[in-house]
């Protein structure tokens, strides 16, 4: 959607973060830089054919479902991680926080 050359320094040399507050740091950096290149997207990007991480030939808008799908994935491994052992995951803003667990 975006190509390396958009993005900053900061998220483009990315190193895995260390601790709880690296790691929350980190994830506001990449939230500030989605917020700031996400309207530099022209519309007609959503429509050109990628191949992201070799998944085969799509439309932009499908790779975008493809990781939207693997985000809520991987958040439902994390809370079902954190619940095994005995956390109450944070409130995600999502319908997650209403279903019954």
């Amino acid at each position: 959607m975006a190509t390396s050359d958009s993005v900053t320094p900061r998220v483009k040399d990315y190193t895995p973060p260390a601790t709880k507050a690296e790691l929350l740091r980190l994830w506001d950096d990449i939230t500030a830089e989605i917020d700031r290149v996400w309207p530099q997207i022209p519309e007609s990007r959503w429509q050109e054919t990628v191949n992201a991480f070799g998944y085969g030939e799509q439309p932009m808008y499908g790779s975008w479902f493809y990781f939207l799908d693997n985000e809520n994935h991987h958040r439902g491994q994390g809370y079902v991680y954190l619940r095994a052992l005995g956390i109450e995951p944070p409130r995600s803003g999502t319908v997650i926080d209403i279903l019954p667990y």
